[in-house]
């Protein structure tokens, strides 16, 4: 699982420096991990059924929340979602999706409390799910 972990901590960082830097996520990095998460998971015979529907649903969720909104949530961070699922699980997906949301508010809170943002200030959510993923991880490891 080392490699999984691996996989997915790398294009969290990536993600969330170009999300930093650009408000931009790549789509074919993201979706390149994922692929490779199926072989990696499958090759070591932890891949179930549920784990891919589970990672499907919640990346298919965030992309139409995503359309709906007008892209107010990036498509990116819909594929990040769904990608993060793959490889921690249903479980502990939702989990990580409850805290950066709530990581997510406070921050926005703070900044808008603090006069350096106002409503319309988009905040990038990959550096905020790399590290409620971390979070999540450290309280329930991977097995």
């Amino acid at each position: 699982m080392f490699f999984v972990k691996f996989m997915l901590f790398a294009t969290l960082g990536i993600c969330s420096f170009f999300d930093l830097r650009y408000h931009k996520i790549s789509g074919m990095l993201v979706a390149v991990t994922a692929i490779l998460l199926v072989a990696v998971m499958g090759w070591l015979g932890v891949l179930t059924l549920k784990r891919l529907l589970g990672a499907m649903l919640v990346c298919g969720m965030f992309l139409c929340i995503s359309i709906i909104t007008g892209e107010k949530l990036g498509r990116g961070d819909g594929l990040l979602f769904g990608m993060v699922g793959l490889a921690v699980g249903l479980q502990r997906n939702l989990m990580m999706i409850m805290m950066c949301f709530c990581m997510a508010f406070i921050l926005a809170v703070c900044l808008y409390l603090s006069r350096k943002a106002d409503r319309n200030t988009e905040i990038p959510l990959a550096p905020i799910m790399f590290i409620s993923t971390a979070l999540t991880l450290w309280r329930q490891p991977l097995p």
